[in-house]
C-alpha cells in the first residue's frame, strides 16, 4: 500500500513538472514579446502576477486570511523582500541590453548559486564533482556574457553601461533566487509544506511596493491600450490575459515541486526549464546566437545535469527529491 502510495505520488508531481515546464516556458515567451513591444513592461507585469496570486486564492478560499496561519509572519520578512525584487529585477534586466538568449544562459547558473549559498551560510559538505561542474557552468556563463559584451561594445557609447546593470541585475536574481529556495527548504523542514500559505502571503505581503512603481504601471497601461487591436481588443491585452493563466500555473507548480523534492531537484527542472525557453527564443525570435553561445550554453547545462547526476544510477537518490 506504501508503495501504491509513493508510486502515486511520483506520478503526480512528474505530471505537475510537465504542467510547470509548459507554463513557465510559454511565460517566458509572452515576456519577450512584451519586451520588444513595450519600453519597460517590469513593473507592470510584475504587479499584475502578484495580484492575481493575491486574488485568486481569496476568491477561492474565503477563509485564507481569517484562518490561523501555521508558518509564523517572522519567516515572510526576507522572502517578501527577495521575491519582489527577485521577480522586478528578473524582468527589467531585459529592459537593458540583455537579450533573452544571454538572460537564460546567466540565470542557468543558478545551481552554482544554490551551492555557494549552501555552502557560505549553512556549511554544507559537496564531492568534488560537484565542484568540477559548477567550474564548468561558471565557464558558459562567463563565455555567454562576454559575447554578449562583444557585441554590444559596437553600439552606442551609452549601451555598455545599461548592459553592464543589466548583468548586474541578473547576478543579483541569480544569488537572491537561490538564497530563497533554501529559506523555503526550511520552512517546509521546520513548520510543514503549506505552500498555499507561503505563495499567498509572499505575494500579499509584497503588493505595497507596487505603490512606488505606479507611474511605470500606468504608462505601460497607455501603451498596451495603443497596440493593435483583434475583434476591438488591443493585442497585447489578449497576451497579458494569456500570460496571467500561465504565470499562475508556472509560480503555483514551482511552489507544489518545492513541497515535494529538494531545492536542489526543482533547481534542476528550472535549469531544464531554461534551456527549452532558450530553444524557443532563439526559433520564434530569430535572436542571434553564435558558436561561442552554443558552446556556452553546451557547458552549462551538461555541467547542471552533472551537478544533478541524473545521468547516475543511484536507487538511493530518488530518497532526496
Amino acid at each position: 500500500e506504501y508503495k501504491s502510495y509513493l508510486r502515486l505520488t511520483m506520478d503526480r508531481n512528474v505530471l505537475v513538472m510537465c504542467g510547470t515546464l509548459l507554463s513557465c516556458c510559454c511565460t517566458g515567451v509572452i515576456v519577450e514579446e512584451y519586451s520588444r513591444e513595450l519600453s519597460n513592461p517590469a513593473a507592470f507585469l510584475s504587479f499584475f502576477s502578484y495580484l492575481t496570486a493575491v486574488t485568486l486564492p481569496i476568491l477561492t478560499d474565503t477563509t485564507i486570511l481569517t484562518r490561523e496561519r501555521k508558518i509564523p509572519m517572522r519567516c515572510y520578512l526576507t522572502l517578501v523582500v527577495l521575491e519582489y525584487s527577485v521577480s522586478l529585477l528578473n524582468n527589467m534586466a531585459l529592459s537593458f541590453n540583455i537579450d533573452m538568449p544571454t538572460h537564460l544562459i546567466f540565470k542557468s547558473g543558478n545551481l552554482f548559486a544554490s551551492m555557494v549559498v549552501s555552502k557560505i551560510c549553512f556549511h554544507r559538505e559537496y564531492p568534488y564533482s560537484k565542484y568540477f561542474s559548477v567550474v564548468i557552468v561558471t565557464l558558459g556563463i562567463i563565455i555567454a556574457t562576454r559575447a554578449s559584451a562583444d557585441k554590444v561594445k559596437s553600439m552606442d557609447s551609452q549601451v555598455p553601461f545599461e548592459w553592464g546593470c543589466g548583468v548586474a541585475m541578473m547576478t543579483y536574481c541569480l544569488f537572491g533566487g537561490a538564497i530563497m529556495g533554501v529559506i523555503q527548504e526550511q520552512i517546509y523542514n521546520q513548520f510543514g509544506k503549506h505552500k498555499d500559505e507561503l505563495l499567498f502571503y509572499i505575494h500579499l505581503l509584497g503588493l505595497p511596493g507596487f505603490f512606488l512603481l505606479k507611474d511605470s504601471i500606468s504608462k505601460t497601461v497607455l501603451e498596451v491600450n495603443d497596440s493593435k487591436a483583434y475583434l476591438g481588443i488591443p493585442y497585447l491585452w489578449i497576451l497579458f490575459g494569456v500570460f496571467l493563466v500561465l504565470n499562475i500555473g508556472c509560480i503555483r507548480g514551482i511552489y507544489h515541486l518545492l513541497s515535494e523534492w529538494s531545492s536542489l531537484s526543482v533547481t534542476m527542472v528550472t535549469t531544464l526549464r531554461k534551456f527549452i525557453s532558450l530553444l524557443l527564443s532563439i526559433y520564434i525570435f530569430e535572436n542571434p546566437f553564435t558558436y561561442a553561445h552554443w558552446f556556452a550554453t553546451i557547458l552549462v547545462f551538461t555541467g547542471s545535469v552533472l551537478f544533478s547526476e541524473v545521468l547516475t544510477p543511484n536507487e538511493g537518490r530518488n530518497k532526496n527529491l
